[in-house]
């Protein structure tokens, strides 16, 4: 079973997230999907939980990281301009083909 939030996480750039400023949430609980690696978390959400802050494998294993509702607030759903038929754009993706130079 693959369970990387990779894919998730540069999506969530994609729609205009970015990281979050504080990356130590150590005693914070479940990392959201922003955060990167590097970031300081409890034990159970490092690479090696055995590791001591500041040693290999003491930051984030990116696979710890869940949508929580902190990371759906960000997105400010509720500033987006919706039309009359209750629908609104969230995010930019094209299909332009540019050629290459």
């Amino acid at each position: 079973m693959q369970s990387s939030t990779t894919a998730a996480h540069e999506f969530g750039h994609s729609i205009g997230l970015d990281h979050p400023a504080v990356l130590d949430i150590r005693v914070k609980g479940v990392p959201g999907i922003m955060y990167p690696r590097g970031t300081m978390v409890d034990k159970p959400f490092q690479y090696n939980p055995a590791a001591q802050v500041g040693e290999p494998g003491s930051t984030i294993n990116p696979d710890a990281r869940k949508v929580l509702q902190q990371d759906i607030d960000m997105l400010q759903l509720n500033k987006l301009p919706f039309n009359q038929r209750g629908i609104a754009v969230l995010g930019d993706f094209t299909t332009v083909w540019h050629q290459a130079f």
